[in-house]
């Protein structure tokens, strides 16, 4: 497998898994109990595997419903809003895989050819001009780096900039209105460059149908609707279909889907009172939630897919951990570059630990702020969570991160990692007992005998040994602790132990020999070591070693003292 520069911390930091899933058990239980969420739906995969699932609350609401309630599950679908960006880069990924080409290429030869025509070229040059910096490549477009002045989707067109700066992101745009912008040239006040425009990823749509299909007429009278059913007939051949997902995709599927049970988007915090619409309830769909129906075609590419946290979290590990979809080099080099994720976004997931991937989406907030709320998070370590909200959960802060329950899934990751000195308390029982020693088994010392144990007894009961104790490697591959005197080890015997790896600084092996020994009857051996040597103020932990070359044992218990004349520390049996 292929080696990605997306990787975890220095392996002096631990992440607990248990406690990343308890943390976001916390936040949806406490939310549960306050009643703010109309339901919501999680997926977090480890390693290629599922691990996790959850789901709660409704998808549809018994006002909405003739009285009967509906619960959210995690095979329930609805609008996935914008991460259905990062689907259109996995699926991009596909396509210049398999016509071998480089993210970085120009996307000018592989536009619809009427667009480039020599003789009456649609696009400004500026877009297309090799070495330009408004020059459009595959991996401009898909993070949000063109120079494309879409106007915004206010009722004058003016831009709509926000935090994040944001022309247009819920706007409609066909085939004809995105030739018509790139014609433009750029306009670097307004909606320029760097600015998160839905549109971008409809192009992307634009350019994976021509490559694959590069005898498309754009000239055809009914040419958007035939782009986006072709986009929307490959993801199924390429994605859904090999992982055995039956999400709707095209115009009929997508609007037998609206007509059913589709999930409701609600207000957050959720009023099961607030029943006012100041908009038309017939877009709206709705008594306390809104159906955010919408044309099958809207926004293609840059939104609209309608999946579960079950399809969108198969479809993350699969691109993430297999080579099912792309090879490990185009993989690593989505990660690597960020591809499918704003400027803005990039910096969402710096952490002390790493920095991870997220992206979120909303759909909705105009009918009286109910909306659907999406989140993706990869994390460096083979994590990845996919949470749906069917309420206007995402909020962002100054700096145009997401806050709120998005923010504290986002935030828990990284108060899951603590350094660990790989310490852990060994419990004497049937099983590990063989006479006067107990077998370790735990996977920090298990195989390797070059790790460093320390142990202390602690002192619990009438089951406690007053017999000197020491570690050794056994034949069957894990360590063990053993009495020195050989007198037989009980039941219930409590250790701590500490393991460190062999070339730590601060660590190290001593053994007694000719040459080091001292005192009365050699009962002393003293200790040469850099970081000893002359410091009085020094804490030093012993354990005793035995080795089956040579066969020596010590059954007294040993000390450690500092002898101010020499400046050395020695170890004593006492």
């Amino acid at each position: 497998m292929g080696q990605s520069s997306f990787l975890p911390p220095a392996n002096d930091t631990v992440f607990y898994m248990e406690k990343y899933i308890k943390l976001v058990d916390d936040l949806l239980d406490s939310m549960e109990a306050t009643g703010t969420l109309a339901g919501y739906q999680c997926v977090i995969n480890k390693d290629g595997v599922k691990n996790y699932s959850r789901a709660g609350g409704f998808s549809i609401h018994e006002t909405d419903n003739d009285g009967v309630r509906v619960d959210m599950t995690t095979d329930r679908r609805h609008n996935v809003a914008s991460l259905s960006k990062y689907i259109t880069t996995i699926l991009l990924a596909m396509v210049l895989e398999e016509h071998s080409i480089p993210f970085d290429t120009a996307i000018v030869s592989y536009l619809p050819s009427t667009w480039t025509d020599v003789d009456e070229p649609s696009i400004h040059p500026n877009h297309i001009t090799p070495g330009n910096p408004c020059e459009i490549t595959f991996e401009k477009l898909v993070t949000h780096r063109t120079c494309l002045d879409f106007e915004g989707g206010t009722e004058n067109n003016a831009c709509s900039n926000g935090v994040i700066p944001d022309c247009n992101a819920g706007f409609y745009y066909l085939t004809d209105d995105l030739l018509a912008r790139l014609a433009l040239p750029e306009d670097l006040t307004c909606c320029g460059q760097n600015d998160y425009q839905n549109a971008n990823f409809e192009l992307a749509r634009v350019l994976i149908t021509h490559i694959v299909y590069p005898d498309l007429d754009e000239e055809a009278a009914n040419y958007n609707d035939i782009s986006v059913l072709l986009y929307h007939s490959l993801l199924n051949q390429m994605i859904y279909q090999p992982l055995g997902i039956d999400a709707p995709w095209g115009e009929i599927a997508l609007q037998e889907y609206h007509q059913t049970e589709p999930i409701r988007a609600y207000q957050y915090p959720f009023i099961p009172t607030n029943t006012t619409l100041t908009e038309d309830s017939s877009a709206c769909h709705g008594i306390l939630g809104a159906w955010l129906t919408s044309n099958w075609d809207r926004n293609a590419g840059g939104s609209g897919l309608v999946l579960s946290t079950e399809d969108y979290a198969k479809i993350i590990r699969t691109f993430i951990h297999t080579e099912i979809l792309v090879s490990d080099s185009v993989k690593n080099y989505v990660i690597d570059n960020f591809l499918g994720l704003s400027l803005n976004e990039q910096t969402f997931g710096i952490t002390p630990f790493g920095t991870f991937r997220n992206k979120n989406g909303r759909r909705g907030a105009t009918c009286n702020g109910r909306a659907y709320s999406t989140s993706l998070f990869i994390y460096p370590n083979g994590l990845e969570t996919v949470v749906f909200f069917n309420s206007n959960t995402r909020t962002i802060n100054g700096q145009g991160i997401p806050i709120g329950p998005q923010g504290i899934i986002r935030d828990a990751w990284a108060s899951s990692w603590k350094r660990d000195c790989n310490a852990f308390k060994h419990v004497t029982r049937e099983g590990s007992l063989a006479g006067n020693w107990t077998a370790i088994d735990d996977p920090r010392t298990n195989g390797d005998p070059s790790k460093l144990l320390f142990i202390t007894e602690e002192l619990t009961s009438s089951n406690n040994s007053s017999s000197p104790q020491g570690v050794w490697y056994t034949n069957f591959g894990n360590w063990a602790i053993f009495n020195q005197d050989g007198a037989t080890m009980n039941i219930a015997q409590r250790f701590n132990v500490l393991v460190i790896d062999e070339d730590n600084p601060n660590a190290f092996k001593h053994t007694a020999q000719l040459n080091n020994l001292t005192g009365a009857g050699l009962s002393r051996t003293i200790i040469t070591h850099p970081e000893l040597n002359n410091n009085p103020d020094a804490h030093i932990m012993i354990t005793q070693n035995w080795q089956s070359t040579p066969v020596v044992y010590n059954v007294h218990p040993v000390g450690v003292f500092y002898d101010s004349s020499s400046g050395y520390w020695q170890i004593y049996n006492s």
